[in-house]
C-alpha cells in the first residue's frame, strides 16, 4: 500500500485564501443598500423614472444578496478545509500512536 502524503501548507494556504476572499465579498456586499433608496427624481421627469428607479433598487438588492451568498459559500469552504486538515492530522496522530511500543 502506497503512503499518502498531504501537503498541509497547501491546505492551510487555501483555507487562508478563502478566509481573506470571503471578507472581500462581504465588504463589497455591505456597500450595496437593500432598501428602496433610489429616487425616481434622479432620472428626471420621465414617465419611466419610477420604473427605472425600481429596477436600480432590484439590481442593487440582487448584487447585495449575491455578494453575501458568495461570502457565506467561501466561509463554508474555509470550514470544510479546516475540518479536512483536522481530520487528517488526528488520523495521522492516532496511527502514529498505534505504531509505537506501549
Amino acid at each position: 500500500m502506497a503512503a499518502t502524503k498531504y501537503n498541509f501548507d497547501a491546505i492551510d494556504g487555501c483555507r487562508a485564501t478563502m478566509s481573506g476572499q470571503s471578507g472581500q465579498f462581504g465588504g463589497l456586499g455591505d456597500g450595496f443598500t437593500t432598501g428602496a433608496g433610489t429616487s425616481a427624481g434622479i432620472f428626471g421627469d420621465l414617465d419611466a423614472s419610477a420604473g427605472l428607479s425600481g429596477a436600480v433598487d432590484t439590481a442593487t438588492k440582487s448584487a447585495h444578496d449575491e455578494l453575501h451568498a458568495a461570502e457565506e459559500l467561501l466561509r463554508k469552504v474555509e470550514r470544510a478545509l479546516d475540518a479536512v486538515q483536522t481530520s487528517v492530522r488526528d488520523a495521522e496522530q492516532s496511527n502514529a500512536k498505534g505504531l509505537t511500543a506501549s
